[in-house]
């Protein structure tokens, strides 16, 4: 629904970091991975899409390789695809073009 309009992407970051806060005090790496994940989908969407490739990517090697975890590594091979699919079908600045600023 809000992929395309920037502000949806501004309140989902913001209610991102609240998560990543808990996440962090509450200490579950599983879920503060999976909150940079929602956060890499908000910099894609505000049209930092290399930021968000490289967020990705050091997520899907921390659950792959320094601490296993099957559900994380899903995750972000799914967020991977949705930065694909937003760059495939042409989304300027991941933001449309009728949404501006």
């Amino acid at each position: 629904m809000g992929d395309f309009d920037w502000r949806y992407a501004e309140t989902a970051a913001k209610i991102t970091e609240q998560q990543m806060l808990l996440a962090r005090k509450y200490g579950d790496p599983s879920i503060l991975a999976r909150c940079y994940l929602y956060s890499a989908l908000a910099d894609a969407q505000l049209g930092e899409m290399a930021r968000a490739e490289r967020m990705v990517r050091a997520i899907y090697y921390w659950a792959t390789q320094v601490s296993p975890c099957f559900l994380v590594e899903k995750c972000a091979q799914g967020t991977f695809k949705k930065l694909v699919a937003m760059k495939k079908f042409g989304v300027k600045n991941g933001i449309s073009g009728d949404d501006e600023k």
